[in-house]
């Protein structure tokens, strides 16, 4: 993750107790929570109970790290951690606009479904799920904010990429297009000139066909001259004779 993306303000918050996205109401921007007096902690999940979620999950970045501590989860799990990872550990996603961080830990019991079948909300808990994907007692737990596309857009990595990548294709398409319009144009060009072409021998051929006229004209102009010589040159010899 891009430090640039600590100036966003987080929608939601992903949830490690249920593993559900839960709304965060009047969060300040991430840059904000950089102590542990100033945290941003998730403590409103609904869908496990109470009990099992006794202390808040809390988040804080400071010097470039990011800071998590879950200081209680689960009656069967007895689960409590803490640590810190550098910032540009954390995932931003080239799909949502969200970024995540996956960190390991280990329960106190076996948690699955096995393990956690007698609990009435092992079916919304998060850790049977997480248990049974691995070992039931070495889990990775996903961690995760989710921002205002436009925010994400802005000031992500991933999304300044992908905003590129959109200029990019649009790009790509306006110089097709153009091409095309282009291609358009000179076969409309090529049509014209084959047209001004047939033009061109139809003019030739019609003086063609005025030149004939005017020849075969002049052919009878002249053969009638000649027959008129030839009936006076009779009519001469009738004479004398």
């Amino acid at each position: 993750m891009t430090p640039e993306l600590l100036k966003c303000r987080p929608k939601q918050i992903l949830c490690p107790f249920c593993g559900e996205w839960h709304n965060l109401l009047d969060a300040n921007d991430l840059a904000y929570y950089d102590s542990p007096s100033y945290t941003i902690n998730l403590s409103n999940c609904y869908t496990v109970p109470p009990k099992c979620r006794i202390n808040r999950y809390n988040v804080y970045f400071k010097n470039n790290n990011c800071y998590y501590s879950v200081n209680f989860m689960c009656d069967q799990a007895n689960l409590s951690f803490d640590g810190h990872i550098p910032i540009s550990s954390l995932i931003e996603s080239e799909d949502e606009p969200i970024v995540t961080f996956s960190v390991a830990a280990t329960t106190t019991n076996k948690v699955g479904d096995y393990y956690c079948y007698s609990c009435n909300y092992s079916k919304s808990c998060n850790l049977p799920k997480l248990g049974d994907e691995c070992d039931n007692r070495n889990i990775i737990i996903t961690f995760g904010f989710k921002f205002s596309k436009t925010d994400y857009d802005n000031f992500s990595t991933a999304g300044i990429l992908s905003h590129k990548q959109s200029l990019q294709r649009q790009l790509l398409l306006f110089l097709k297009l153009e091409f095309e319009r282009r291609q358009r144009s000179e076969q409309s060009l090529q049509g014209h000139e084959a047209i001004l072409a047939d033009k061109g021998k139809l003019e030739e051929l019609q003086e063609y066909k005025e030149d004939l006229q005017r020849s075969e004209q002049s052919l009878q102009e002249h053969e009638s001259i000649l027959a008129d010589k030839e009936t006076q040159t009779q009519i001469k010899e009738e004479i004398t004779m």
